[in-house]
């Protein structure tokens, strides 16, 4: 999996798997993680088995009541990874061409021309 597991989403792990948790609320689903085959795989397979719902506020998405979940999941996390992939590639580019513009690239620099 391509996630980056943190302290808290462990410990919600170790929750579910004790049977403490049955819902999970995001805000959005971009904050459950971006990766898309990464999100199926606890969305789609791991809550589901568990008998965990799943809800992202912002979205209207709810493993319970939406009619569509699984398809709109799918598109909106793919959505999310394509937004980030796009964001690091412009932020990357936007670097290069200020180097080889000769500009600064540290956030201050250490002298300053008058």
């Amino acid at each position: 999996m391509l996630f980056t597991i943190d302290l808290g989403f462990s410990e919600m792990i170790n929750d579910v798997e004790e049977g403490h948790i049955n819902m999970v609320v995001v805000k959005d689903l971009s904050r459950f993680g971006r990766v898309a085959s990464g999100i199926d795989d606890y969305i789609e397979e791991y809550f589901q088995l568990k008998g965990v719902r799943f809800v992202a506020v912002n979205e209207n998405l709810d493993s319970k009541t939406s009619a569509n979940f699984h398809d709109d999941i799918k598109i909106r996390a793919f959505f999310n990874e394509w937004f980030l992939r796009d964001c690091s590639k412009k932020t990357r580019d936007g670097k290069h061409n200020k180097a080889l513009q000769g500009k600064v690239m540290a956030t201050y620099p250490k002298y300053r021309l008058h």
